[in-house]
């Protein structure tokens, strides 16, 4: 629920002793400004959402800056203090010194306190960094527009420190102990946005036809759309050619494809989806004898697995089996020029489709 804003304690918005006096930052531009103030121990994950809140308010005329305070100052008098030197439209703190929290405050142009108290899984940390993400992002909106923030007013207990609780002591042994490794860092899986992510990508297309063209190869444009993300959306065009020379029964196989799918995010560099849909594809074809032939349409349904591995950058390498059906299967037939009906010795089968059939997609794709 939205709250009004009232002004925060005098106490809170007094610096303290061990607090320096603030050198004026130079002039803020026409553009909005919002600074978030952290600490050189600031968790990796959180300085990565910043900034992905900082791209989105860019996007929106408001400009996110991340500063530092100085050695002895605390974060909550440089955040203040850019504010009532009219540096900042809002500035915000983030204290995460409690177990099991974390605590984003705000102070707005008027010299407003607010607070979200947000709880932290230890096993799961991605939720509350998003959580800090859309609080940051939302309220940087509404300081902006002069809008009242949807944040709690602060109170004086809120801003009083508190220590993460420390181990109980290890009595001394007699025997001396073997330091232990240090932790390795756990790799961090990228909060999921809910911003569309676009990728355009090319690759090899293969695809099984029929015992007479068992293997045909070509090439795959494709446009994907990653939705909440967790949800993929792909639209892609394909062309096939035969794999032997000669006179090959089918000359060429134009399809367009649309498929959807989950998609799954392991760390930052690797992903997996499971994309079905179907396609409409035009067949060439020709008879033995040269002088018959034409194209056939067909639809297919299709299942891809996909397995992405990030290279630099945007860039990912995405490798997709799958199989294909037949919906509307049909053989392919040619007559006797002579023949007054097209049956009994005088038809032939040229060319039989495979019901299912396996293909593969190996390629290059750029996420913007």
């Amino acid at each position: 629920m939205l709250m009004s804003a009232v002004p925060t304690l005098a106490a809170a918005a007094e610096p303290t002793a061990s607090d320096p006096v603030v050198t004026p930052d130079p002039p803020p531009s026409a553009t909005t400004h919002v600074y978030v103030v952290t600490s050189p121990g600031t968790d990796p994950g959180l300085r990565e959402v910043l900034d992905t809140a900082r791209a989105n308010l860019h996007a929106q005329g408001v400009e996110l800056e991340q500063v530092e305070p100085t050695p002895g100052q605390t974060a909550a008098f440089r955040a203040r203090a850019l504010v009532s030197s009219g540096l900042a439209r809002g500035a915000f703190w983030i204290d995460e010194r409690r177990s099991g929290e974390l605590r984003v405050f705000l102070v707005d142009h008027s010299g407003s306190t607010y607070v979200r108290k947000i709880p932290v899984e230890p096993t799961s940390p991605e939720a509350s960094r998003e959580a800090v993400w859309h609080i940051v992002e939302s309220g940087s909106l509404a300081v902006a527009a002069g809008e009242v923030v949807g944040m709690e007013e602060a109170q004086a207990e809120d801003l009083e420190a508190q220590p993460r609780p420390q181990p109980e002591p290890t009595p001394p042994q007699t025997s001396p102990t073997p330091t232990a490794a240090p932790p390795q860092p756990q790799p961090e899986t990228p909060p999921s946005s809910r911003r569309i992510v676009v990728g355009i990508g090319v690759a090899y297309l293969g695809a099984a036809l029929a015992a007479e063209v068992p293997w045909s190869s070509g090439a795959a444009f494709d446009v994907t759309a990653d939705l909440l993300g967790h949800w993929r959306l792909a639209l892609g065009y394909g062309l096939l050619l035969p794999w032997r020379s000669g006179d090959p029964v089918v000359t060429w196989r134009h399809r367009v494809e649309l498929r959807t799918g989950p998609r799954m995010s392991i760390g930052s560099r690797v992903e997996l989806s499971l994309l079905a849909g179907g396609a409409m594809e035009a067949l060439r074809w020709r008879t033995t004898t040269g002088d018959g032939g034409g194209w056939r349409p067909t639809a297919l349904g299709t299942t891809d697995v996909g397995v992405g591995l990030r290279l630099v950058g945007n860039l990912w390498l995405v490798v997709e089996p799958g199989m294909e059906m037949v919906i509307n299967r049909f053989a392919f037939v040619e007559c006797e020029a002579v023949a007054s009906r097209c049956e009994g010795a005088a038809r032939r089968v040229v060319l039989v489709p495979w019901r299912i059939r396996p293909r593969a997609r190996l390629g290059l794709a750029v996420r913007f």
